[in-house]
């Protein structure tokens, strides 16, 4: 590379820095006189980059908080062994094999710590916006997954777009939160399908013509059981 093109580099690159921290001071800094909130900061693997959000909520002066990397999927797990105290914060999450430890500022902008699932690196959430809720469906309907070591109920949940369907379900045995289905369909012949692909959830089945009972095989890896949905009035 000769000097000038290594100059010209040089300026760009400066540049982009400079933009860089523009943009920084013009992001608006969130505050709160709590640590509860939506917080939302990128984790840096070596192999990969990742989003993370963390929600914490407090209910009554009871915290409770769940995570996710929206980049690998959009279910949010449970901060499991939540500890706050003196804008500490620390969790883990043993099925997972990951842990937290960071400091909030006194402001309750940021958080800042280490996060660690087989190696360690730092963190900093910053507290976001409120993101938007998945609205309640008017059509919920309640089964029971019988597998071979254990038993869950699932719910389903409904709303019709047109001739599209916006659905998500619920795992409450799981302490899960709304899982969005992209793909649920119901044919001209009451045929019903769906898949959930980051869990390895695929649903074959029928609705009767009142659409009061959904019926069909529920897969989740190489296992089949039979489910019955049926619509909660």
């Amino acid at each position: 590379m000769n000097f000038f093109k290594y100059f010209i580099l040089q300026i760009l690159a400066f540049i982009l820095a400079f933009a860089d921290c523009i943009a920084a001071e013009k992001k608006e800094v969130i505050t709160s006189d709590d640590i509860a909130g939506h917080y939302a900061g990128v984790l840096k693997f070596q192999t990969q980059i990742l989003n993370f959000e963390l929600k914490i909520e407090n209910r009554n002066g009871k915290y409770t908080a769940f995570f996710r990397s929206p980049d690998q999927t959009p279910q949010r797990f449970p901060a499991e062994n939540l500890e706050i105290k003196n804008k500490r914060i620390s969790f883990s999450n043993e099925a997972l094999g990951l842990s937290f430890k960071g400091t909030a500022k006194d402001n309750f902008s940021e958080i800042s710590g280490t996060f660690k699932q087989g190696t360690s690196v730092p963190l900093k959430l910053q507290r976001v916006e409120e993101e938007k809720e998945i609205p309640d469906y008017e059509n919920k309907y309640s089964g029971v997954l019988k597998f071979s070591k254990q038993t869950l109920r699932f719910e389903l949940f409904l709303a019709e777009e047109g001739d599209d369907f916006l659905a998500y379900a619920i795992s409450p045995d799981q302490n899960s939160e709304k899982i969005v289905i992209k793909d649920f369909k119901i044919s001209k012949t009451n045929q019903v399908t769906f898949s959930i692909p980051f869990l390895k959830i695929k649903f074959q089945g029928k609705v009767d013509d009142a659409r009061k009972e959904i019926k069909g095989t529920f897969t989740q890896f190489a296992e089949k059981v039979p489910l019955t949905l049926l619509k909660e009035e």
